[in-house]
């Protein structure tokens, strides 16, 4: 008999945006980092990109999990900043002192910058659940430092009014304002740190979600009180003695106007303290009978701006007959708006078409 090489069998086709292609899928081992990995292979496509005959293209943009990293992180990124913003905007509305403002709001970075040299230390990176938790910790990052600086502003706008020589010096007014309420800012942060440590004790695919986003939350929330305590006095007595806040000893227009509606409220329900009481005790119920009643999901619903379709044919359908079928349903995705790139891998037996749209807020990166 004579012997030769043949012609290897077909197996299978493959087509991106309609035309025929040779689709390659890449999976890292776990422990790898994606955005570094991707980053890497990019790198390499574009090497062996420059060494391919003319008319022969590389696509590496079909299905990369870093765009969804990358997506959900700036989107994390943003509320961060949209928070910090919000959040001196409503200080500053209430305070209306650019030094008191900027007194609180100094919590904010400093309190972050500690939280993510604790996360290095401890071994974790910046990811969507750590962004998470200090976006969500935002807002609570000024409550210690804010009630520093109003009692102190209090004390001191109460020692402007007394005669010269019955007036205690700056430094004995800060120390007896941030005393006063010591305890009170003490335990209310503790309460908040104590509801977070069962999350630390979760195992499992739920626990490597969640401890990251405790932690970065519980060590944010911690490294505000330190710094409540100890930088936010210290500013508030170099800074405050001669601001105009205390100088003039008056109150914003905001707070005035909520004092104002607030007081008859106030005297309203310490008057009707027992139903207020029941309707609340009823609501908590009628709120548990919903939760018990919702739905229940271990992951909600990520918009990744990718599709997986399957397509099975009847078993012996013949590769031409896939092929042919995987084509039409190709151009069908593509005649969609909001389709932007297919590619798919057909066999025997089986055709596999992969649908790419854009997400909401990132269509100009496909």
């Amino acid at each position: 008999a004579q012997v030769i090489i043949g012609a290897a069998p077909t197996r299978g086709t493959a087509a991106f945006d309609g035309q025929p292609a040779v689709v390659i899928g890449i999976q890292k081992q776990p422990g790898a980092n994606t955005l570094a990995l991707t980053g890497a292979i990019d790198r390499v496509l574009a090497d062996i990109q420059s060494t391919l005959p003319v008319g022969m293209t590389i696509s590496a943009n079909l299905f990369r999990q870093s765009d969804f990293i990358e997506v959900g992180i700036g989107n994390l990124g943003r509320a961060i900043i949209e928070g910090m913003l919000l959040v001196i905007a409503i200080v500053f509305a209430f305070l209306l002192s650019a030094r008191a403002t900027g007194i609180t709001l100094l919590a904010i970075p400093l309190s972050l910058v500690v939280a993510v040299l604790a996360m290095k230390a401890a071994g974790i990176g910046i990811n969507t659940m750590t962004l998470g938790g200090m976006a969500i910790a935002l807002g609570a990052l000024v409550d210690d430092a804010i009630i520093v600086v109003e009692n102190t502003v209090r004390r001191l706008r109460e020692d402007a009014l007394l005669a010269e020589a019955d007036r205690r010096g700056v430094i004995d007014l800060v120390f007896a304002a941030t005393r006063e309420i010591q305890r009170s800012v003490v335990f209310a942060t503790i309460i908040i740190v104590l509801v977070f440590l069962p999350i630390f004790f979760l195992s499992g695919v739920e626990g490597r979600l969640m401890q990251p986003l405790g932690f970065a939350y519980v060590v944010s929330l911690l490294a505000s009180l330190v710094v409540a305590v100890t930088v936010t006095p210290v500013l508030c007595s170099l800074l405050l003695p001669r601001s105009r806040i205390v100088r003039e000893a008056r109150e914003s227009g905001l707070s005035r106007w909520f004092k104002a509606r607030y007081r008859p409220l106030f005297s309203a329900t310490i008057a009707r303290w027992r139903s207020i009481g029941i309707a609340s005790l009823i609501g908590t119920v009628l709120t548990l009978v919903a939760l018990l009643g919702a739905g229940r999901a271990f992951l909600p619903d990520f918009n990744e701006g990718s599709l997986t379709i399957n397509v099975t044919t009847l078993p012996g359908t013949s590769l031409d007959q896939s092929d042919a079928l995987a084509g039409r349903v190709e151009q069908i995705l593509l005649a969609q708006p909001e389709v932007v790139a297919t590619g798919r891998r057909t066999g025997p037996n089986s055709i596999r078409t992969r649908r790419r749209s854009t997400p909401p807020r990132s269509r100009s990166r496909w």
